[in-house]
């Protein structure tokens, strides 16, 4: 995963943008059986990247990752 700097003045942009993206993920990582067998290879590809993508960020405070995500 590519880590890149985020503005200050944008810090709050990421977090709720981030937030909505998380709960987004909430919603879709159960129902990832269903999709696999509803929606195209590369969509269910691409949705699993997203889930694990931000499984991996959640857990990081992100105050303290020096405005990196």
């Amino acid at each position: 995963m590519r880590f890149t700097s985020v503005p200050e003045d944008q810090r709050q942009e990421y977090s709720t943008v981030f937030d909505n993206l998380w709960r987004f993920v909430i919603e879709v990582d159960p129902k990832m059986t269903m999709y696999a067998v509803l929606l195209s290879e590369d969509l269910v590809r691409r949705l699993i990247a997203m889930v694990r993508s931000c499984n991996v960020l959640q857990p990081m405070d992100i105050s303290n990752i020096q405005s990196r995500f």
